[in-house]
């Protein structure tokens, strides 16, 4: 049986398309990777097709266009990235067998997924890959509500203004997902954030962030001193909580801890890799459903261990084993400063918990180990554990957002329209536990 002839686009998030990509290439796999946007972070991308060329010029040029006030302008860079895209459709429709979409990154997701009937009319196999913020539910999510202006470091606006926006988003957000379910073969989710889903999906961390080992010269590896270098590379600081990590630092410092703090803001992967080196461990994120996200994956790839936080933290173990969690030191977000502080003053616990999170790569996630379980999800040979059933769900807080805010946000919007506005009645249990929540003390 000839092997699949594989699509993998139209995003590469934290470099995720691009080392399933190489994992592929490692068993022997043909597979492409195309993306829209060369991405500030300067990560992989395979394709030097001259459609791929034209398609991210015409897309930067729409998203130039896109921002002028005119709506002549506005409209006429929509057309000038349909007309670049279309052909790049059909040339790809019918070379390829499989297509693997990246957060939520598939040809025409502003007109409505046409292309994914087109494409299971045709009889290809589709497999959806949400990394996160693409998936969690707006009001639940922090990296939307801030980029949207409704959470601040000190403000939170829940006018009429702004919820209508999210409104209006968070049932966008229900619609695409359902669209996708309905023409996608596989999807897969991390279960804290399938608030939306109706099918069942396959659990993101079973699958695992493909990775590769990272080797630098001696002259860029870490060199040993009396202070400790904590290392914090925030892709979207107000998402990532980074205001309350400088606290936790500054407060650590002043009990008289000699830290060396490493902040590094819209750097270029190499730049980060350098300094993950260097450093004793990482300090990633404050609120989040993942205990090794694509940095925390870099930083273990050195043997570096990781302090992040979450409220899911304590619900983990419900949807994996022991053996499958990912090595990290996953806590509570009130604990941050507390996370931070133990790493400092025990090295035997920090050396030993890097050791073990570049264990747990190498026997799980390493890229071909990913690839593999890829070509189980293609050949329908799916095991029953790496299903998730999202009626199952219990997890009521957020990612990337307090939980003060997720409550206050979700108060406002069901003040204005009800219930029905956080589009889960198809989970009333769910529904339920939403409301009890917004209303605690």
């Amino acid at each position: 049986m000839p092997s699949p002839r594989i699509f993998i686009g139209l995003e590469n998030i934290a470099g995720y398309a691009s080392m399933l990509q190489k994992g592929f290439s490692k068993l022997g796999i043909k597979s492409d990777l195309f993306t829209r946007d060369n991405t500030k972070f300067a990560y992989h991308s395979s394709s030097q097709n001259p459609m791929v060329s034209l398609l991210r010029y015409t897309f930067k040029l729409y998203r130039k266009l896109y921002q002028s006030e005119s709506q002549f302008l506005k409209a006429s860079g929509y057309v000038i990235d349909l007309m670049a895209l279309t052909p790049f459709f059909i040339y790809a429709l019918f070379k390829y067998d499989v297509f693997i979409f990246t957060y939520k990154g598939c040809f025409y997701q502003h007109l409505g997924f046409i292309d994914l009937p087109i494409l299971k009319c045709f009889q290809k196999k589709i497999i959806f890959v949400f990394q996160g913020s693409d998936a969690r539910p707006p009001y639940l999510n922090g990296a939307f509500l801030s980029k949207r202006g409704i959470i601040g470091p000190n403000t939170l606006k829940t006018d009429a203004k702004h919820l209508k926006v999210l409104k209006k988003r968070t049932k966008k957000w229900k619609k695409d997902i359902l669209t996708i379910e309905r023409y996608a073969d596989v999807i897969i989710n991390n279960p804290p954030t399938s608030h939306f889903h109706e099918k069942s999906i396959i659990s993101f961390l079973r699958i695992g962030i493909p990775y590769e080992e990272i080797r630098l010269p001696p002259s860029a590896r870490f060199k040993d001193n009396n202070d400790i270098k904590i290392l914090h590379s925030p892709s979207n600081p107000a998402a990532k909580g980074t205001e309350i990590i400088r606290k936790a630092i500054k407060s650590l410092k002043e009990k008289g801890h000699a830290i060396n703090y490493i902040e590094l803001i819209n750097q270029p992967n190499s730049v980060v890799l350098e300094n993950l080196a260097r450093c004793d461990f990482i300090v990633d994120q404050v609120y989040t459903t993942n205990p090794m996200p694509g940095f925390v994956t870099e930083a273990a790839a050195f043997g570096k261990p990781a302090v992040i936080c979450g409220y899911f933290h304590h619900l983990i173990h419900k949807i994996l084993p022991p053996n499958k969690i990912p090595p990290s030191h996953y806590l509570h977000p009130d604990e941050i400063e507390a996370a931070i502080e133990t790493l400092i003053v025990d090295k035997a616990y920090r050396t030993g918990l890097g050791q073990k999170a570049k264990a747990f790569l190498l026997k799980h996630w390493r890229y071909d180990k990913v690839a593999q379980r890829y070509l189980r999800l293609i050949n329908d040979d799916i095991p029953v554990e790496w299903r998730y059933n999202p009626y199952d769900i219990n997890y009521i807080h957020g990612g990337c957002i307090s939980e003060k805010n997720v409550r206050a946000v979700i108060k406002a919007l069901v003040r204005v329209y009800g219930k029905q506005a956080l589009y889960l009645s198809d989970k009333p249990e769910l529904e339920k536990q939403f409301l009890k929540f917004m209303d605690a003390a």
